[in-house]
């Protein structure tokens, strides 16, 4: 997924009218969306001015050559702290929901800080072309794969077995991986929502939910 950068002024202009200097998040997923970047630590933040930085550790540096974005290398809270005071930027609008209570209450002893539950939201809720496209083909890799391993699909099989087989089936169709762990819930247990997939076999006549 690319830098929105279009989504960035947009923001940017939100943080203004909410009163703040700087939006800032420490999910993954949300710097992911912004920046295209799909780390498993990473911290970005997007000032009223329409300036965006992306921190992240020395792991993933390497990757992060030839962005159209500052990249800073993360040092601990303190340093970030030094980087937000160092521009002026008093005022921190969170997502308290995404945000650790110990990150929250630090930032909070050393900033004017508002929580913002859902900040994002608005904008994730409208899809661009590319994501439409990356999401369809999303479909169409989990569809296919499923068709090609239903055959496996027998009594005596694990839950746990039949996930294996569905996983290594999308990665060989062109995933990246999971979005969130496949579940496989057979018999009673499919009645279970989020069941964890277990080492159950799998009866004759059960009824089995792959999500």
């Amino acid at each position: 997924m690319p830098f929105k950068k279009e989504i960035i002024y947009s923001i940017a202009e939100k943080v203004s009218f909410l009163g703040g200097d700087v939006f800032l998040s420490f999910d993954p997923k949300e710097c992911f969306y912004l920046s295209g970047l799909n780390f498993s630590f990473s911290v970005c933040f997007v000032e009223k001015g329409g300036r965006f930085s992306f921190m992240t550790d020395a792991r993933y540096l390497g990757r992060t050559e030839g962005v159209d974005f500052e990249v800073l290398k993360w040092e601990g809270l303190e340093n970030l702290f030094d980087v937000l005071k160092g521009r002026g930027l008093s005022s921190i609008i969170v997502d308290g929901s995404k945000c650790k209570f110990s990150t929250f209450s630090r930032l909070s002893g050393n900033f004017s800080v508002t929580s913002c539950e859902g900040f994002l939201d608005e904008f994730r809720q409208v899809k661009t072309e590319e994501e439409i496209s990356v999401i369809s083909e999303a479909v169409s890799i989990a569809e296919v794969s499923l068709r090609r391993v239903l055959h496996l699909l027998k009594p005596g099989i694990t839950e746990k077995q039949f996930r294996a087989e569905l996983i290594k089936e999308m990665l060989s169709n062109g995933a990246d991986g999971e979005a969130f762990p496949t579940i496989v819930a057979s018999g009673k247990k499919s009645a279970i929502p989020h069941w964890q997939t277990s080492d159950k076999e799998i009866a004759d006549g059960e009824c089995v939910i792959v999500d």
